[in-house]
């Protein structure tokens, strides 16, 4: 083996060592990407199974997915955004606007405290109570299909990086024989 193959052989050595880094981190962003979109139409469907516990005056612990910026971007971990900083700002007006909210909140109370009116009928016909139990079924069959869509795509995810796991096993093993043989073309 001459030099200039030997040097062909340390150059497709490390092109092959980068592109598998590469490949490697795009798949890791890809699979960041994903779930940040896992996170959002669990949020959104949260939102939604909210509603529909309010509706049949269900009170239930809902899990959210959090994103935790600092180890999901460590690129972004030195930024400063203009809200932080108006944020800081506002810390020193907030006193003021919470008497004023609490105010509001009082009002709310005794608007909800007033009586119903004379003649208001409280008993519900058959005909009503039917119709209720018919939506009452229908929200939480809706509810029940937004909870397996959102376990199979958190599944799905799951999946997804054990998969990436055993691929970055395999990656580093190939890394370590490239390496090797870096180490003896030398």
């Amino acid at each position: 083996m001459n030099v200039s193959k030997k040097r062909k052989h340390l150059f497709l050595l490390e092109e092959f060592i980068y592109n598998s880094k590469l490949k490697f981190n795009n798949e890791v962003i890809e699979l960041r990407e994903l779930k940040k979109f896992i996170a959002s139409e669990v949020k959104e469907s949260n939102e939604i199974i909210r509603e529909i516990n309010k509706k049949l005056g269900i009170e239930e612990h809902l899990t959210e997915i959090l994103i935790d910026k600092e180890t999901e971007y460590p690129e972004s971990k030195l930024e400063i955004k203009e809200e932080e900083v108006e944020k800081d700002s506002k810390n020193k007006e907030e006193p003021a606007k919470e008497v004023k909210n609490k105010k509001e909140r009082q009002l709310l109370q005794v608007s909800a405290n007033i009586k119903n009116r004379k003649g208001y009928r409280l008993e519900k016909t058959e005909m009503e109570k039917m119709n209720d139990r018919i939506e009452e079924m229908k929200l939480k069959s809706k509810k029940k299909k937004l909870i397996e869509k959102m376990e199979k795509k958190i599944n799905d995810f799951d999946i997804g990086v054990v998969k990436l796991s055993n691929e970055k096993n395999i990656i580093e093993g190939d890394l370590m024989v490239a390496k090797m043989k870096l180490v003896t073309f030398y």
